[in-house]
């Protein structure tokens, strides 16, 4: 694997779950999410209780990709990423 430390994180991170997913659990994932939450860059935490592991091609999927959209703006926005 790769050996990621939070205070190396220099851009700011969206952790996404599913919380259908049987491959790599939502509680997983937010454990994830709050091992990244004491980076010096902002970091946020979405999850998909109806989704699977597959969140690019799931029926909730049109929901992901708005979301992310958002995120992705807003982070411009607020100067914390370059478009």
């Amino acid at each position: 694997g790769v050996a990621l430390s939070a205070d190396g994180l220099r851009i700011p991170t969206l952790t996404v779950a599913a919380g259908r997913d049987r491959a790599v659990p939502a509680a997983v994932v937010r454990r994830i999410a709050d091992y990244y939450s004491s980076a010096p860059v902002p970091t946020d935490l979405r999850t998909y209780p109806e989704s699977g592991h597959w969140l690019l091609d799931d029926a909730g999927s049109a929901t992901l990709y708005r979301d992310l959209a958002d995120w992705i703006e807003a982070s411009v926005a607020a100067g914390i990423a370059v478009p």
